[in-house]
Parts: C-alpha cells; sequence; structure tokens
C-alpha cells in the first residue's frame, strides 16, 4: 500500500502544481484540470490511501510553493484587488544609490 501512497501522491503533486501554474500565468482556472484534480483526490480517499485531512495540507504545500502565500492570503489579495505587480522605477537606480537610501531608513 505503502508504493501505491507515493505513487498517488506524485501524481497529485503533478497535477496541482500545473493547475496553479496555469492559475498564475494565465490568471484563470482550468475547469477540466479542476474536475480531475477533484476526481483524483475523491479516489485516493475512496480508495482509502489518503485522509482528508492529508489531501488539505498537501494543497495548502503545493499552492505556497507555487504562490508563494496560503490559499486564504492569496484569497485575500484576490478580494482586496491588490495587483501582482512589481514597483521596476526602484531597480532602475544603480544599487549604490539604493544602498545609500536604504542606510538612511535605519
Amino acid at each position: 500500500m505503502k508504493g501505491m501512497r507515493e505513487k498517488f501522491m506524485q501524481l497529485l503533486s503533478y497535477e496541482l502544481n500545473a493547475f496553479y501554474n496555469d492559475i498564475k500565468l494565465r490568471q484563470h482556472k482550468d475547469p477540466k484540470l479542476k474536475n480531475q484534480i477533484e476526481g483524483i483526490m475523491l479516489a485516493g480517499t475512496r480508495m482509502e490511501i489518503v485522509e482528508g485531512s492529508f489531501l488539505q495540507q498537501h494543497i495548502e504545500a503545493v499552492h505556497f510553493e507555487v504562490f508563494g502565500m496560503s490559499i486564504n492570503e492569496r484569497r485575500l489579495k484576490e478580494i482586496k484587488d491588490e495587483p501582482d505587480i512589481v514597483d521596476w522605477d526602484y531597480y532602475n537606480s544603480p544599487t549604490i544609490h539604493r544602498q545609500r537610501s536604504r542606510e538612511g531608513e535605519l
């Protein structure tokens, strides 16, 4: 059973990574892939390969790897409509100037 669980988790990790990376790049969820992942998880719990609580922890971990934040943090960010835009103006000045300005902040 242990070998089956490892294979199951590898498959789930692969699918979750694909799903979250697609969301990150395209800013929308692929319903087909979402349904596929839900089917995999349902099969895993029904066949008693994994427990639901373990799946939730794993989903959170993969989400954090891809987005650098928890699912709840990302939802709050979406609700607040906070953009993922980097302020590149900060990086347009030479490094020496950035270092001096940071030293003044200390």
